[in-house]
């Protein structure tokens, strides 16, 4: 139990960034403008959201998944890509759920990458904690 928060934590963690430099990576590469003085409101936009929302999601998700007892890579991503749509709406908040109105926007398009990147990253990982948890287990038991 201890191993599996331990992991899930890290995999928070890491996911979180991957998402924020994502979207800055995102940011500079295809709109070709670098990070203003917006940056702390970045991390706040992203974070609450994705820590708040978007984690207990993919953790729900997971028990779903472990209780209709399928795993598979592949439908585990794709669901946690669908969170990540309805956070991105929340992630800023003053333009709120507008971004799900507006799907074409620069800001809504860097949103998607951001999210989309955290699914991917949560959702590997998290695969590979599963299948390290399970073969902890086994070699413990013989």
């Amino acid at each position: 139990m201890v191993k599996r928060l331990l992991m899930y934590s890290l995999i928070s963690v890491t996911s979180y960034f991957a998402g924020v430099y994502c979207y800055i990576g995102v940011l500079r590469l295809i709109y070709d403008q670098e990070m203003a003085i917006d940056i702390n409101l970045i991390w706040a936009w992203i974070g609450l959201p994705f820590f708040f929302f978007v984690i207990p999601l993919y953790i729900t998700i997971i028990l779903f998944l472990r209780a209709i007892r399928r795993s598979s890579l592949i439908l585990q991503t794709i669901l946690f890509l669908i969170p990540g749509f309805f956070a991105m709406g929340a992630a800023y908040i003053p333009f709120s759920l507008s971004f799900l109105f507006n799907p074409i926007s620069q800001e809504a398009s860097l949103f998607y990458c951001c999210y989309t990147a955290t699914a991917i990253v949560f959702s590997c990982g998290s695969w590979y904690t599963e299948k390290w948890l399970v073969n902890s287990s086994r070699k413990t038991r013989q």
